[in-house]
């Protein structure tokens, strides 16, 4: 065969293919048709009055679209013809009005062009990039996943931008032999603030990989909690002052604006309210309030003074408990301390008889079951020497024991007075976890 026939030939077959390549459909034959016959007809008759020239109305101009293909490149003007005519807000009223008939064939045309371009672009969206978390959407997952906003990409390299500016495209999430050892190591400090309790596995803001880390997770949950807790007396008795003299004001009210307990104010609006004629410091209590309630304005000093009144009246009455001394057992030992941890614990509520005048026992005890000598004790130093208050503290929720670390809990008025039905779970809850966590009881006892 000679050279220009095979070139012939190659021609012949190449636009064969290319004929196919680029040939409509039925379907995109029919629409067309139909976009010519009746669509474009449609837009004459009803729509280019005002939706044409150079001030359309709604700066929506349906002059340029005059074949199928061009409104294919408008679809979401196309997609706002179709709303209006199926509301029937276009045309407007004033104008004139399709058919019925050609209404709905003119909505049956959008409606197939829409149907045709989605079954057109299903199936493969083209390539797509295999990409990585950028750092912040690692942030932010960990963060969704843990429950903590630990950032583990802050020391991440600031992740590059493509072309059009966003940073989170595949071509530009990269991964490089450090950035992925710097992966690695986040993965490796997220899994070592893992932390396992009763309820399931939850996670740190530290690591819990030692014991001591599982002690601080555990007992800093407790503490914040407890300083969360509305025991300042001060802010009852403004309390109670406001319920007394502002109008229309409850104790179910003014406890919701102070955020103090409702149970507890109650209480304390109760004992200053109630009548006594026995001597002893519920009386003077009351008089030192009611001087309170003369005034129109009083200020936060004078409730902190009364506060402090109340607790050096319980300082001063609650029982004491000698220290155990037996011979070759040091009075740290850890039966002795529980022994006097329990003694106070249980008698938070209870005044000393021989500390106080015998006529007024009676009021001391009333004074007593409101207010405690303590609602919780938060941090302990070593509960058998007999140095300073100062080096009596520093170690949260300690027993006080001599030569090792272990727990007591001590929180009873808190627990009976503020504390509500859900506040008393999660205490519960929270002490549990501390005891699985940081293997308390095996610790402690065995």
């Amino acid at each position: 065969m000679r050279a220009v026939d095979v070139r012939q030939s190659f021609f012949a077959v190449a636009s064969f293919f290319l004929a196919l390549e680029v040939s409509a459909s039925p379907l995109e034959t029919r629409l067309a048709t139909a976009f010519t016959e009746m669509g474009r007809p449609f837009v004459e008759r009803f729509c280019l009055d005002c939706h044409s020239g150079p001030r359309p109305k709604a700066k929506f101009d349906l002059s340029p679209y005059e074949t199928l293909r061009d409104t294919l490149d408008g679809a979401q003007y196309w997609e706002l013809v179709w709303e209006a005519l199926k509301a029937g807000d276009m045309p407007p009223e004033e104008e004139a009005q399709p058919t019925e008939i050609e209404r709905q064939a003119m909505l049956s045309w959008i409606e197939d062009v829409r149907a045709w371009q989605s079954a057109e672009n299903a199936g493969d969206p083209g390539p797509i990039l295999a990409r990585r978390l950028s750092a912040a959407e690692y942030n932010y997952s960990i963060r969704d996943l843990t429950g903590i906003d630990s950032r583990p990409a802050k020391d991440f390299p600031v992740d590059a931008a493509n072309q059009a500016g966003f940073d989170n495209s595949g071509e530009s999430l990269t991964m490089s032999p450090s950035l992925l050892s710097k992966y690695l190591d986040a993965a490796r400090r997220i899994a070592d603030s893992m932390v396992l309790t009763p309820s399931g596995l939850a996670f740190a803001e530290h690591s819990v990989v030692s014991e001591i880390d599982r002690d601080r997770y555990a007992v800093h949950r407790i503490v914040d909690f407890y300083r969360a807790q509305p025991t300042d007396l001060a802010a009852y008795f403004r309390a109670a002052w406001r319920t007394r003299r502002e109008p229309n004001s409850t104790p179910q009210s003014v406890a919701e604006s102070a955020s103090i307990s409702e149970g507890y104010l109650q209480k304390v609006v109760a004992i200053l309210g109630e009548p006594t004629s026995e001597p002893g410091p519920v009386a003077e209590l009351q008089e030192r309030f009611t001087a309170l309630l003369q005034r129109d304005r009083v200020p936060d000093e004078a409730f902190h003074v009364l506060r402090d009144w109340v607790l050096s009246i319980r300082a001063a009455t609650r029982p004491q408990f000698d220290w155990f001394d037996g011979r070759s057992i040091h009075k740290g030992a850890q039966a002795f301390v529980l022994w006097r941890n329990d003694r106070y614990a249980e008698t938070r509520h209870q005044v000393d008889p021989s500390r106080v005048p015998a006529e007024a026992l009676a009021s001391h005890r009333r004074f007593a079951a409101v207010f405690p000598d303590t609602f919780l004790i938060l941090e302990r130093g070593r509960e058998y020497t007999d140095r300073s208050e100062r080096e009596k503290k520093g170690r949260y929720l300690s027993a006080g024991f001599h030569s090792m670390m272990g727990y007591y809990r001590d929180d009873q008025p808190l627990y009976d007075l503020l504390l509500d039905d859900q506040g008393r779970t999660t205490l519960d809850q929270l002490w549990d976890e501390l005891e699985f966590v940081t293997e308390l009881p095996t610790r402690q006892y065995i």
